[in-house]
């Protein structure tokens, strides 16, 4: 298998909900599940379903693409789960200044500190961290934001009484890291075509949450280092694993085998795992599917009398999601040979939320070498950007060369319906579909099925009045003024072509062109 790393920046805030319930509180994953990447590219894949058939099984149903989960980047490296074999004196809590123990070394011990007080160990259950060359950096949460928000009455267009809810999302700027591994590598640029750039995933994404940025990692990742265990093996879940028994029910128990190991026997006493169970959504069929019980991430189990030369492998069910991985005596599981302690206790550095992402997966520029130089050069920059939009809109509505007469008649409403699609787009070429496509009827094509696939100006009342006037002069200056070329019969193969303009001055456009609406309105008004 040939595996890839991408990063993923959080441009937005990201909502990606831990279970399908609607009511009550609502928590989000601290980490993005390999299914949204998956997601992404088979929403794409299929729109081209008759020219990629043959490639469209193997990506997405053969299990010949692994898209694996996308965790927080800390130092450019991709995050693990903190294991669960490890402990801290529930009084302290201190994994950086006090000692960390392994699980599998305190069974059937007395557990004393190094002034030879007993103490209560207490299960690491939350947290990243990453090997570094001085020990382990770790992160004890992710901080994740709120938003309360209220239900939208599309009729009154006011909020609806007693329809509160809450959102947890992780921040914008949240830089994280996957991997996916390919089978064959005529496969990577039909997924990279599809998954590289700007996307949106998660919930809400038609409102203002979901969008990303994926990019290539140039940086190879280093390989995680093992360590020979002399009883056996210890099986690291760095993703969720799902396993079935021989008669095809869930199963909370795999044996050996189903870890990927031809012998030994799992010591239960000595191994640590967590279980869950979720279902997930099929928008097609509107309905969930079938529940998937699993082994969380981060368990660890102890397999007595087994050996392995291999470091890491993908073991159970739906691997194509990212599920399955797991990693053979890490050398983080190392212990201490004359104690219960890990070999890195002591260790272990503690890093802030900001010191752990920014800047790291794209090097500073060598005279932004602090995080806060770097933080006011990206504040410059992004300001920089938003002025140039600004000047560029300001330019093609104002300008001495603009004669935007012909948009008089379209309304402020209107406007904020361009400038809505415009924010929801994760691209150009999606965005002209969404506003200009106009097909040709297909045969035996209702008219209902027919009006659906047109472009949102192409057709309603509104097309009628404003848009289609003067052999849809209207629609033809919109294009122009976007810079974007698109044929106005196009078949099934042709392409949308977008020139300078990007979606960023459209939402701006749009917006600027309703203030001039209600401006121009308000001065026929008062004479």
């Amino acid at each position: 298998m040939i595996e890839k790393f991408y990063s993923c920046t959080l441009l937005s805030d990201v909502v990606v909900n831990a279970s399908l319930a609607t009511e009550g509180n609502m928590n989000s994953l601290d980490y993005i599940p390999g299914s949204s990447f998956m997601g992404i590219v088979a929403n794409s894949l299929y729109k081209e379903f008759n020219n990629r058939e043959k490639d469209i099984l193997p990506i997405l149903h053969e299990g010949k693409v692994r898209f694996g989960d996308a965790t927080i980047a800390i130092n450019g490296r991709q995050s693990l789960p903190m294991p669960l074999q490890f402990f801290t004196d529930k009084e302290k809590k201190d994994l950086k200044n006090d000692p960390v123990y392994l699980g599998y070394a305190m069974v059937g011990k007395e557990v004393k500190d190094d002034h030879k007080k007993k103490i209560q160990p207490q299960q690491v259950r939350s947290g990243y961290f990453s090997l570094s060359e001085k020990g382990i950096d770790f992160l004890e949460s992710i901080p994740k934001k709120f938003s309360l928000k209220s239900a939208h009455n599309r009729q009154t267009r006011t909020a609806n009484d007693s329809q509160m809810f809450g959102l947890e999302a992780l921040p914008r700027n949240t830089q994280l890291i996957f991997s996916i591994q390919y089978e064959n590598p005529d496969h990577i640029p039909f997924v990279e075509k599809h998954l590289i750039e700007e996307k949106r995933l998660g919930k809400s994404k038609s409102a203002e949450y979901g969008q990303v940025k994926i990019n290539e990692l140039k940086k190879k990742q280093d390989d995680l280092s093992t360590f020979d265990f002399r009883d056996g093996v210890l099986v690291y879940a760095a993703s969720n694993l799902c396993f079935y028994d021989k008669v095809g029910m869930p199963s909370y128990q795999p044996i050996a085998n189903d870890l990927g190991l031809e012998n030994g026997e799992i010591c239960w006493e000595k191994s640590q795992i967590r279980t869950f169970d979720y279902a997930t959504w099929n928008t097609t069929r509107q309905t969930t599917n079938s529940v998937r019980y699993c082994i969380a991430r981060g368990s660890v189990f102890y397999v007595k009398g087994a050996k392995t030369a291999k470091k890491s492998d993908f073991v159970g069910e739906w691997q194509t999601e990212g599920l399955g991985k797991v990693v053979y005596n890490p050398s983080f599981l190392k212990g201490d040979l004359t104690t219960e302690k890990s070999a890195f206790s002591k260790h272990f550095k503690k890093l802030n939320w900001e010191d752990s992402f920014q800047n790291k997966v794209k090097s500073a520029p060598e005279n932004f070498s602090t995080p806060l130089l770097s933080w006011l050069e990206r504040k410059v920059r992004s300001g920089q950007k938003e002025l140039e939009f600004s000047n560029a809109v300001h330019q093609a509505i104002y300008g001495t060369d603009a004669d935007l007469r012909i948009f008089d008649k379209v309304t402020s409403s209107q406007w904020g319906q361009i400038r809505q699609l415009a924010t929801a787009a994760s691209s150009k070429e999606e965005l002209a579909l969404k506003l200009f496509n106009n097909p040709k009827k297909r045969d035996g094509e209702t008219d209902g099925q027919h009006k659906a696939r047109k472009g949102h100006l192409m057709h309603g009342v509104a097309f009628d009045k404003i848009w289609s006037k003067n052999k849809n002069a209207p629609v033809k200056k919109l294009k122009s003024t976007f810079e974007i070329e698109m044929d106005d019969n196009p078949t099934e193969q042709s392409r949308v072509m977008n020139a300078g303009k990007s979606k960023e001055f459209i939402e701006l456009f749009a917006a600027e062109m309703a203030h001039r609406y209600i401006r121009m309105k308000n001065k026929q008004k008062n004479g």
